[in-house]
């Protein structure tokens, strides 16, 4: 009798490990990880084999963020202009050369700020004969300023106007505009009646970028 019940139980258990390799089961349920993350999957297991029929999906968003640093720079080709002797009735011009660079997205601005081409109480030019207190000049001398960029693009001084206090040299709207020589002519006239002496002037050419 007590071997009839071990082969009953044998047999039970074999019975069993039988039906467990050809158990299936399918799994539904959600994987969450991260932020605003989910991730469905639907899985069939076969317990005598890897899993079968098996998807999953999810999204999320990555925020990807840059930045480029502001450039600007501007290089003047000569410290000092000189006119040196000046002959009535015959114009000397004299130039130097503004590089700028910049990564500006709205362009750059150069200003030029001149105190006048004096000596003491004696100018050459009409603005700063008519604007300056005791100014002694005859008004047919001049002290003009023009501008020209990359040798073909029209600048506000495109032609010659009286050097003022304050003036735009070069005035643009983009980066292409921006990275560019800009050629500064200096022109003055003394005439007979132009009063002797060392005259001078001290230029400031003031660059803005427009980031």
């Amino acid at each position: 009798m007590k071997n009839i019940k071990k082969i009953i139980a044998w047999a039970s258990v074999l019975s069993l490990l039988v039906m467990s390799t050809s158990f299936a089961a399918t799994f539904t349920g959600t994987i969450t990880w991260g932020q605003n993350t989910s991730v469905d999957i639907n899985s069939t297991w076969d317990w005598t084999s890897t899993p079968t029929g098996t998807t999953a999906s999810g999204s999320d968003t990555v925020l990807v963020t840059a930045q480029v640093t502001p450039t600007l720079t501007m290089n003047i080709s000569s410290g000092a202009i000189a006119f040196g002797t000046l002959n009535p009735g015959t114009p000397k011009t004299e130039s130097l050369n503004l590089t700028t660079a910049t990564n500006a997205e709205l362009g750059i601005t150069i200003g030029m700020d001149s105190n006048g081409l004096e000596s003491a109480t004696k100018y050459i030019g009409t603005y700063w004969a008519t604007a300056s207190s005791g100014a002694t000049t005859d008004l047919t001398d001049f002290y003009k300023v023009d501008s020209i960029t990359n040798s073909w693009w029209t600048t506000p001084l495109s032609t010659p106007t009286d050097v003022a206090a304050n003036q735009t040299i070069l005035t643009t709207s983009n980066v292409f505009q921006s990275n560019a020589i800009t050629a500064v002519n200096l022109t003055a006239l003394a005439w007979a009646q132009t009063e002797a002496g060392n005259y001078g002037d001290t230029l400031t050419f003031t660059v803005t970028g427009n980031f």
